[in-house]
């Protein structure tokens, strides 16, 4: 890659990078696939009702100190799915990452504040 295409690459991801802090500071979402339990609509997380159970019983399962695996096992057995497959240890532990976003918060790149996207979790 030529010093010119490197140098527009890196302008281009700049701004794009300016715009997607400058969008999460009004809470919105920045684009990207969704975390499980949401859909985005025009912009804007909301709510998938056929996965909040799911990430529901994936934090109470959790609280009861059952981990990732039985987690896991438990929801697969219910017929439970990740993007059309069943679920790993490692999607659990991604829904779990995701706290502060299931209860009405928004980050991204260092910066966290109240998301417009309705809280799962209380």
């Amino acid at each position: 890659m030529g010093a010119f295409s490197e140098f527009e690459r890196s302008r281009i991801n700049s701004r794009m990078s300016g715009g997607r802090r400058e969008k999460v500071k009004t809470g919105g979402y920045s684009g990207g696939l969704p975390q499980f339990g949401y859909a985005s609509y025009g912009h804007q997380l909301v709510v998938d009702e056929r996965q909040v159970e799911i990430v529901k019983k994936v934090f109470a399962l959790r609280g009861q100190r059952w981990t990732l695996h039985e987690i896991a096992d438990a929801l697969n057995k219910e017929s439970t799915t990740w993007r059309g497959m069943q679920l790993q240890p490692k999607q659990v532990s991604r829904i779990l990452e995701y706290r502060s976003l299931y209860r009405g918060r928004y980050a991204y790149a260092k910066t966290e504040t109240k998301g417009r996207q309705e809280a799962i979790l209380s």
